[in-house]
């Protein structure tokens, strides 16, 4: 989110808040009546909650061209400057660095925004300025510790620290406060951007061009003091407050500057058009602009300054590493559907009917009322499905194949030709356009005959999907070189058995969801040595698995709320993960000993989570040849607040025993899409580090709204995450193979229906061959696939094409 400050042309001395979109921006305010007029009043009042529930309702905005922005945040209580914290600085001046962060300040005074003039006083003959990530505070922070202080961090900003140097030095005795604290000398703007949305702080670059000429260039990881511990150091001595900023002071000198940079002086001499600017991305800071000398200096000025007007719309932007950034040569990149969410054709030729096919037939199940009776009818227009993923030109399609299209019966006694003639012609239709099929197996369409014998708490589903997977390998196989046994293991135990959140709604909450995970992972070994046997010497594939993988951690860094990130993403991920990836098997011991534990205070004889037998685990272990990434978000927990009775008992949040959230993150039209890009950076990681790098293929990552063709967020959102993406591939030398963005169109989107949208392409379910209409999305990935470039600058042009 990236908020702002503005007034509008015909009344310039109103203040309002809003949040920019592209070339637009949303009036705060006006959707929300109640909130105060000032970001610092927001702050204060603790209502920015408020602010990014209007972010969700997607409101008109506005042109930002409309409007003149000020600066995003005024009237603070304290400017705090951080001095010679750049390592890069130091070795050229041969200093040795500070061993602790050396604090200045500068008054609230100082501060102004895009379009306001810096004021140079004719006491003063020698002025210059730095360009530097600045930090604003978002909550009360005292004696904060170095490892929590993000979490007091509303966002980052970018000022310029403007100095007479001559009133630095020797007219005040060498104290920086006079020098530094002249009115106007802290121009920042034009916007701030939120903590979650501007990637690794610790990352990033920051560049300062005048007439095109880079003058500075730095990156945060070399600030030495890194902006954890200066808040600590800060909050240690005094209370930070909602709106203070602290610049952190990371520019250098470039070569093409004859001192710290150009003096402003020069510029005044000059008369000529200067622009301050940075390559920039867009979805980060803002806009561009211009420094301008307001007369020439031929005549001394009879008052006390000479006025220098900054168009803050500056271009001044923070970089997440780079603007442009070449995608690996390797990295494939697709697109991913499942069969219940496009097919339609329920009860076509001889397919039975799915749980989900029941479940989404019984009143009050879906929110909004719909079904996937038709969905976006792909049954009969796969053809149009795949025209739209050669407009794409991606190199992979993932979809799954429905189980009861293929064994009407649930088990192998009966396959239907029609089922198999209809995947056979999607396969084929895909590899006649050079596009390689992906597959999964069992994406949530259980036979309902299956589940009418007890579905996944059954042991003997191992078997059948033994047998299924069989027939598989037989009928396609030869064409098939990817294949995904299960997706989203957690998924299908946890909202379908645990809860009655999705089919076959059994809430057995504490148990059912156990049961079915100790299942499901015995049925994709089993689906594996299957492959491994019978099939993979001939056929020359690979078989896996696809985990939902949202990164989970501590909501602050307490010793107890780490302990409850590190037990969540056991429960969450490792339940599933670690049985078939780590060295030693079985399910995680933290999950062991905390179902264990609750199950003996709650008065069963045994642990409610079953075990693998010694066999088992080692039947288990190493059976994936990738590990499936989906990953869409971050949780949060915490163990504060938290009392036993407030889940059901048993159950499995009664078990992690703790509280999750996404703290106050950007969401999107539904919670698990929060936007969180970091995360996706950790969870992978953690996958590299806890599974001995298995090579990773992303099988889903996406965004979901409530529709619209110029979807701008999910746009914002890719780029964001591929951005840390990369990072996880060049710094923290994961092995990811490939990318796959959900989804390729719209789709009946699970227990939200039809509602939530996901697509790179719009459908339109009122019309009987559910046209498909490209959003700015599918132009900006086909942009992505060409190039093989993350470009973080590039907007795509909107144009009208259907299919």
């Amino acid at each position: 989110m990236k908020l702002v400050q503005f007034s509008y042309k015909d009344c310039p001395c109103d203040i309002h808040v809003g949040y920019l979109i592209g070339d637009n921006l949303v009036e705060v305010n006006k959707a929300d009546t109640t909130l105060p007029y000032t970001l610092l009043d927001i702050l204060r009042t603790d209502s920015l909650h408020k602010v990014r529930k209007i972010v969700c309702t997607n409101p008109d905005p506005i042109p930002l061209n409309s409007v003149n922005l000020v600066a995003p945040i005024h009237g603070m209580d304290k400017v705090l400057c951080v001095g010679l914290n750049y390592r890069d600085h130091c070795e050229e001046q041969n200093l040795t660095p500070p061993e602790v962060p050396i604090i200045f300040s500068k008054f609230s005074s100082t501060v102004i925004g895009p379009g306001a003039a810096v004021r140079l006083r004719d006491s003063t003959q020698q002025v210059d300025w730095e360009v530097e990530l600045a930090v604003v505070i978002g909550k009360t922070a005292s004696n904060v510790k170095a490892d929590e202080a993000y979490d007091y961090v509303l966002g980052y900003t970018v000022a310029q620290d403007i100095s007479a140097r001559d009133w630095q030095k020797a007219k005040n005795g060498g104290q920086f406060l006079l020098g530094k604290s002249m009115d106007t000398f802290c121009p920042i703007g034009p916007c701030i951007t939120t903590q979650g949305s501007i990637g690794d702080p610790e990352n990033l670059t920051i560049q300062c061009s005048v007439n095109g000429e880079q003058k500075q260039c730095s990156k945060t990881d070399q600030l030495i003091h890194k902006i954890p511990d200066i808040i600590e150091r800060l909050s240690s001595v005094m209370t930070l407050l909602p709106g203070d900023i602290i610049l952190t002071l990371q520019n250098v000198p470039c070569p093409l500057c004859a001192a710290i940079f150009s003096l402003i002086d020069q510029l005044v001499a000059s008369a000529e058009l200067t622009t301050v600017r940075t390559d920039n991305i867009r979805d980060n800071l803002g806009h561009g602009g211009s420094v301008t000398r307001s007369q020439p200096p031929q005549v001394k000025p009879a008052t006390q300054y000479v006025c220098i007007l900054i168009v803050l719309t500056y271009n001044l932007y923070l970089m997440a590493s780079k603007v442009v950034r070449k995608l690996p040569d390797d990295l494939k990149l697709g697109v991913a559907t499942a069969a219940f969410q496009i097919e339609g054709a329920w009860s076509e030729a001889d397919k039975s009917p799915s749980i989900w096919d029941n479940f989404c037939h019984i009143p009050g199940k879906i929110k909004d009322g719909t079904t996937a009776d038709d969905a976006c009818k792909s049954y009969n227009f796969y053809k149009r499905d795949i025209e739209m993923l050669k407009y794409l030109g991606v190199d992979f399609y993932r979809f799954s194949i429905s189980w009861p299209r293929i064994l009407p019966n649930g088990f192998a006694d009966k396959i239907s030709e029609s089922g198999i003639e209809y995947y056979n012609k999607l396969i084929d239709e895909l590899l006649s356009n050079k596009i390689e099929p992906v597959v999964t197996m069992y994406h949530w369409d259980l036979p309902q005959n299956l589940q009418d014998l007890g579905g996944w708490t059954n042991p003997l589903i191992a078997d059948w999907f033994e047998e299924y997977s069989r027939v598989l390998y037989k009928s396609f196989g030869d064409r098939i070189k990817t294949w995904i046994t299960i997706n989203e293991p957690k998924q299908i135990g946890l909202f379908g058995y645990g809860l009655k959140r999705f089919a076959p709604g059994i809430n057995a909450h504490g148990i059912g969801e156990y049961i079915a995970a100790k299942n499901i992972v015995l049925a994709h070994a089993k689906a594996w040595h299957v492959y491994d046997k019978e099939f993979r010497e001939k056929q020359k594939g690979v078989c896996g698995i696809t985990i939902a993988t949202d990164f989970r951690e501590g909501a602050t860094s307490s010793p107890a709320d780490i302990d409850a990130g590190l037990d969540a993403i056991q429960f969450e991920v490792g339940l599933y993960a670690h049985p078939i990836f780590s060295d030693e098997g079985g399910f995680p011991d933290r999950v062991k000993r905390l179902v264990n534990k609750r199950s003996k205070e709650q008065g069963y004889p045994k642990s409610r989570l079953p075990e693998f037998t010694k066999d088992e685990i080692e039947f288990v272990k190493g059976t994936s040849d990738f590990y499936g990434f989906n990953h869409y978000s971050t949780k949060f927990y915490t163990r504060v607040g938290f009392e036993r009775g407030m889940n059901p008992e048993p159950s499995y949040d009664d078990d992690i025993g703790a509280i999750a959230s996404y703290l106050d993150y950007e969401q999107g039209a539904i919670p698990h899409v929060t936007v969180i890009p970091q995360g996706i950076r950790k969870a992978l990681k953690w996958v590299k580090e806890s599974y001995n790098n298995p090579p990773i293929m992303i099988t889903e990552n996406g965004y979901g709204t409530l529709g619209g063709i110029d979807d701008y967020d999910r746009i914002s959102y890719f780029k964001k995450y591929l951005n840390c993406i990369l990072d996880a591939i060049e710094i923290d030398h994961c092995n990811v193979l490939s990318y796959t963005a959900w989804s390729l169109m719209d789709n009946f989107e699970w227990d939200s229906g039809l509602s939530i949208k996901f697509g790179l392409f719009q459908v339109d379910y009122e019309d009987n061959r559910r046209k498909r209409t490209a959003r700015s999305s599918a132009m900006w990935y086909r942009n992505l696939l060409s190039t093989k470039t993350l470009n973080l600058d590039h907007v795509p042009v909107l144009e009208d094409i259907c299919f």
